[in-house]
């Protein structure tokens, strides 16, 4: 029995050394939903961890839902973003929509393994932003160190009927 208490007490020890040291990032997830106002593109969604401005920009782009222009053309990269007030800021290569024969700024995509891509104007789509919940890291830790302890209390429970 004492063998389990001390077990339990390092873990407990563990688990609060472990939460108090993690640091959470300062950066917030978000979700940037663009609905297609235009029967020739389809709507999409990118996920990004948000700097603090409260806009998208290229280099915080976590997740892309992927694009289909005129009903043939699928595109799963995001390569150019326009400014749009209140949710985007222009970033990525600012050629990108001039290379594809698209009238700058756009929403500029592509695919791996394929030459070209396509775009769009940002007028073609609705927009709207909503915060996505992100468990910090040092929920994450104290959820981990609450199942290795309920795993430590099985074998102490069978030892001490025994």
């Amino acid at each position: 029995m004492r063998n389990c208490i001390a077990r339990l007490f390092a873990l407990s020890i563990l688990g609060l050394g472990l939460g108090l040291s993690a640091t959470s990032v300062a950066a917030t997830r978000m979700r940037l939903d663009a609905t297609s106002l235009n029967p020739d593109v389809t709507s999409f969604f990118v996920v990004f961890d948000d700097a603090g401005d409260g806009l998208f920009e290229l280099p915080e782009l976590t997740t892309f839902s992927g694009v289909t222009l005129f009903g043939t053309d699928s595109f799963s990269l995001l390569n150019s973003v326009p400014k749009v007030s209140g949710f985007a800021a222009q970033s990525g290569p600012s050629d990108w929509c001039a290379f594809q024969g698209t009238a700058f700024p756009c929403w500029g995509f592509s695919s791996p393994g394929v030459s070209g891509g396509g775009g769009s104007a940002p007028e073609n789509f609705s927009y709207a932003l909503t915060s996505v919940a992100v468990p910090e890291a040092a929920t994450r830790i104290a959820m981990l160190i609450g199942l290795l302890g309920l795993g430590a209390l099985k074998p102490c429970a069978r030892s001490s009927r025994g």
